[in-house]
This record gives C-alpha cells, sequence and structure tokens, in this order.
C-alpha cells in the first residue's frame, strides 16, 4: 500500500464520528448457554435488540429491510410502535406512521 493510500484511509476513519451521524444502527445480542462437565450443549439461547436511532427529522421515514430465510426457527417481537403488516408481509422495519 503506497503512503498516499495510507494516509487517506487514516482520514476516512478519523472522520467517523457516529455522534453526528444521521441514522445510527446498534444490535445488542445476549447469549445463555448450559453445558456439560463433557463439553455437550443442553440449552442454548440467543436474544438481540436492535436499536435504529434517527436524529435527522428529514430521515424520520427510515426503512429497514431483513433477511433471515436462512435460520429457521427464529421468533421476532415487533415493538408496538412499528408497522407489524409490514413486518409480517415484507419483513420491513417501519414506523406506524412513515408516510408511504
Amino acid at each position: 500500500m503506497a503512503a498516499g493510500e495510507k494516509d487517506e484511509e487514516e482520514k476516512q476513519v478519523e472522520s467517523y464520528n457516529p455522534l453526528t451521524e444521521n441514522v445510527l444502527m446498534e444490535i445488542d445480542e445476549r447469549i445463555t448457554c448450559q453445558v456439560t462437565k463433557d463439553g455437550d450443549i443442553e440449552k442454548f439461547e440467543l436474544k438481540g435488540i436492535l436499536y435504529l436511532t434517527l436524529t435527522d427529522p428529514k430521515k424520520c421515514h427510515a426503512e429497514v429491510s431483513m433477511d433471515y430465510s436462512d435460520f429457521k426457527g427464529l421468533v421476532f417481537k415487533v415493538h408496538p410502535e412499528l408497522d407489524k403488516q409490514a413486518w409480517n408481509k415484507k419483513k420491513i422495519l417501519k414506523g406506524k406512521n412513515s408516510g408511504e
């Protein structure tokens, strides 16, 4: 890698400030697992929360499309302020009052 390319890459990393971004997505996952002395898994549970923060009023109608077709048996609970029909039909997370 040339010196000029490295300097440009460092500038891009330094210029990113998540507190100034308009749309922030954060995922919090927690795993609970019971394992025997031999290392066999008796119980496994994964719970996660997806946080979406919109700081710009112009972007208040953001939508998040989810694809989890490779994972069978997952159960998702949608927040009461989200459009459940959009989630059930298209797997899109969006607010109930978002303009179409």
